[in-house]
């Protein structure tokens, strides 16, 4: 990797069932084609020992999970910071094995404008930040 990050080991093994997920339901491609190759499963081959912070009166956010994770045994040592969307969700399980500590902070939408002023607000600084945002039209 370019930033010099250990990957996590992941094994995929493909589903045996099609399963449609949520960019066809925001769509309202109810009749879209799926084939047997569409989804995968997978399974995280590293130990991790993750302990999890939500935060408390959040508002509501599509973000759907705020707080802070440590993972012990991340493969790296280094904190992050995570704002994205609703596929952020699905990535998670990759993120927290990587980092000693992520932050997911919230919805890209909400908190990309107000980002610089949380960041130099915040007495502890992330290593990294990480933006998810998968684009879609319709």
């Amino acid at each position: 990797m370019e930033l010099g990050l250990q990957a996590p080991n992941v094994e995929f093994k493909q589903s045996k069932k099609k399963i449609s997920g949520s960019l066809i339901r925001l769509s309202k491609l109810n009749d879209f084609p799926l084939k047997d190759d569409d989804d995968w499963n997978y399974k995280m081959l590293d130990d991790s020992q993750i302990t999890r912070f939500e935060l408390k009166n959040q508002a509501k956010d599509p973000f759907r999970w705020r707080g802070k994770v440590l993972n012990e045994k991340a493969l790296n040592d280094i904190s992050v910071w995570v704002i994205g969307d609703s596929f952020t969700t699905s990535i998670r399980p990759f993120i927290e094995a990587l980092f000693k500590e992520v932050s997911y902070i919230g919805h890209w939408n909400k908190k990309l404008k107000s980002l610089p002023s949380e960041l130099a607000d915040s007495a502890e600084k992330p290593d990294l930040i990480i933006v998810v945002r998968a684009e879609r039209s319709f």
